[in-house]
Formats: structure tokens, C-alpha cells, sequence
């Protein structure tokens, strides 16, 4: 099953304060996952989280691109480092669900 789903549906709250500056910083990342172009997301969100260590969507969306092409012990901790940052946010608890799930 894909969870690209979590990306096209994400019906979250937007986790903590500055959420929109957060959000609109992963904007570009989120189209590329929607059309299932995981490598380049992946660079994208890496810069996105160079620049805005503490922004909690790029590292669930890194942990939904991570997850796309296999890496699923890095989205685990892409899951976690976004829980860390926002402990309320449903997606990435969701995304470690299914990751952790994955990994048995």
C-alpha cells in the first residue's frame, strides 16, 4: 500500500507556531511527491530541512518520500524527528505507524 495518500489528503492542523511559514516552505516538495517523483522530493525536502531545521512538515514529508523508495529505517527517523518537533501532529504519528509496521 502507498502512503503518498497522507501527502494528497493531508487534512492536519498545522503543527505548533509559524506553521505557515513551515508549510509554505515544503509546498514545492509536496507537488513532487504527488507526482510520485520521490528522488527529486527527497533533494528538495534535504534542503528544506538544511535551511528550517525545526520545520516538523519537512521531516513527515521526507519520512513519506524516504518510505516511497525504501528507506524505511531513515522514514522512521524522518517520522520521529517531525513527532519531536511537533508532538501532535498526525500524520508523521501515522507515517512512523505504518513505517514501524513495515519494518516488523
Amino acid at each position: 500500500m502507498r502512503y503518498i495518500t497522507l501527502v494528497k489528503n493531508n487534512t492536519d492542523p498545522k503543527p505548533g507556531a509559524g506553521g505557515g511559514d513551515h508549510w509554505d516552505a515544503v509546498e514545492e516538495a509536496t507537488e513532487l511527491l504527488i507526482e510520485e517523483r520521490y528522488v527529486e522530493a527527497l533533494i528538495e525536502l534535504r534542503r528544506v530541512i538544511k535551511n528550517d531545521p525545526k520545520n516538523p512538515y519537512a521531516f513527515n514529508y521526507l519520512g513519506v518520500a524516504l518510505f516511497e523508495t525504501g528507506e524505511l529505517e531513515a522514514a522512521r527517523d524522518a517520522y520521529r524527528a517531525a513527532i519531536r518537533l511537533a508532538p501532535d501532529y498526525l500524520a508523521a504519528r501515522v507515517g512512523l505507524s505504518h513505517a514501524l509496521r513495515t519494518l516488523g
